[in-house]
């Protein structure tokens, strides 16, 4: 089942939660000219290093960021504006530890990515709607699309005030 892209204009708080748009295909995805692999940051992306100081670097840089095929863990990052972070669909694999979530800016994209975390889900544990893992607090012109969320203990997207959100192409599984 195909979803159409829609703009989404949030004036309430919403929690996505266990929802698909669409199965998205792995496909890769080369770094663009002009922008930067958040390898060019430092990070390793072998599943076993804390990547999250390579991210805050490439959050603080902002722009055209790509993830290249790899697993990184981090505690989390928050976006600069207009910063894409993207990568080469479930190849690039962001895993979230320690509660950690993604915090979105104005004018940002994250696109071809699979995030997941850590932490087992555990039956009947309660995990407030403000722990999202990809979090958009008041901000304008977010898109989301090609992006696989799953396996997780908490609310995949959260918003609150949210103004021309953009969610296409996306699956998420397995989610609180």
């Amino acid at each position: 089942m195909k979803n159409e892209s829609a703009i989404v204009t949030i004036t309430t708080r919403v929690a996505l939660t266990a929802c698909t748009l669409l199965v998205a295909t792995a496909t890769a995805t080369a770094t663009p000219a002009g922008g930067r692999s958040i390898k060019d940051f430092g990070a390793a992306g072998d599943g076993k290093t804390d990547d999250t100081a390579a991210f805050e670097k490439a959050a603080a840089h902002g722009g055209d960021l790509y993830v290249a095929p790899g697993t990184y863990r981090i505690r989390g990052v928050s976006l600069s504006d207009r910063t894409y972070l993207h990568g080469a669909r479930c190849a690039s694999s962001i895993v979230l530890t320690n509660d950690g979530r993604i915090s979105v800016a104005n004018h940002c994209r994250l696109s071809n990515l699979h995030f997941t975390t850590e932490a087992k889900r555990v039956e009947g544990k309660s995990v407030p709607e403000e722990k999202g893992l990809i979090v958009i607090n008041g901000k304008h012109d977010v898109t989301i699309d090609h992006v696989r969320v799953e396996d997780i203990d908490c609310t995949a997207l959260y918003t609150d005030h949210a103004d021309r959100l953009l969610v296409t192409d996306c699956h998420f599984q397995k989610v609180n």
